[in-house]
Parts: structure tokens; sequence; C-alpha cells
């Protein structure tokens, strides 16, 4: 391994590539610094062919996973449930009520990232 810093510039470790929002603004917390952006899409309503299939995996996954760290007291989770139902149309239900194997929720979290 190399004990030495690294000796390529800026635009030779540079990425180019697609990413959603939430994993950009991850990437500039982590550090990382954007060079260039190319190009920015912006769907201000979802509607469309995969609509019903995005809502329905996205309610799984959510009533599987629990109630997100950091949403701890009962007006954060009231205001999630409100989300939820105003944005994606998911009536939350609890963890308890949704007991899925990890694998189906592995399942189900690469079925909303492809």
């Amino acid at each position: 391994m190399n004990q030495n810093g690294c000796r390529h510039s800026d635009e030779q470790r540079a990425l180019v590539g697609t990413w959603v929002r939430n994993e950009v603004r991850k990437a500039l917390e982590k550090g990382y610094r954007l060079l260039d952006i190319y190009e920015v899409w912006e769907y201000k309503v979802v509607n469309g062919l995969f609509k019903d299939y995005i809502n329905e995996y996205l309610k799984i996954k959510q009533q599987s996973s629990g109630w997100p760290t950091g949403c701890d007291s009962a007006e954060e989770k009231e205001r999630l449930k409100y989300q939820l139902l105003e944005v994606y149309c998911i009536k939350y239900l609890l963890k308890s009520s949704c007991n899925l194997p990890i694998e189906f929720q592995i399942y189900i979290h690469i079925c909303l990232s492809t």
C-alpha cells in the first residue's frame, strides 16, 4: 500500500455519473466536492408508469424498517405519518404489524434502488 499522499489531480480522481439528490447531499456531508454539474432533472409531480409500483414497495419498506433514526418524539412521528400520507399516500403502520424476514426487506430495498 502506498504510504505517501495521492499524486493524482482532482480531475484524475473524479467520477462522472448519475446520482439522486440524497446521495449527492450525503457525499457532500462526507467531504466530497462537486467539480461540475452537467444536468439536473426535477420531477415536481410523481405520476406515470411506475408510481403505483414505487409507492407499494416504499410502503412495505417503510413499514418493515420502523421509525427512522432520530424520529423519537410523538410530534416527529406524527409529522412523518402526515408526510407519508400526503406525499406518497402511504398510511403508516407500526413495524410490529409487518413482520417481514430480513431477506424480503433486502429484496424490497433492491426493488426500490433499481
